[in-house]
């Protein structure tokens, strides 16, 4: 039973991540992949991908940032026994 339960997960896992990629690359796969640009940036495929990666990067920055300074809090914090 815990096989079905991996091949589901791994499914609407891989799913996901297509569906994602899909996203962030509009065309990717595809013969011409400019074609799948927004109208606003005709083939300025470097511009668009900065403006959809940034944030993303920016998200990711901020959240390590937090979660190695919340680590050094966590060990300075000694808890009384």
């Amino acid at each position: 039973m815990t096989g079905i339960a991996w091949l589901v997960a791994s499914l609407a896992t891989g799913w996901s991540a297509l569906a994602a990629i899909c996203l962030l690359w509009p065309g990717l796969g595809t013969a011409n992949p400019d074609a799948a640009l927004p109208a606003g940036f005709a083939s300025q495929r470097g511009q668009f991908e900065l403006l959809i990666l940034t944030p993303i990067a920016a998200v990711v920055a901020a959240v390590t940032a937090y979660h190695l300074a919340a680590r050094r809090r966590g060990r300075a914090i000694r808890m009384p026994r």
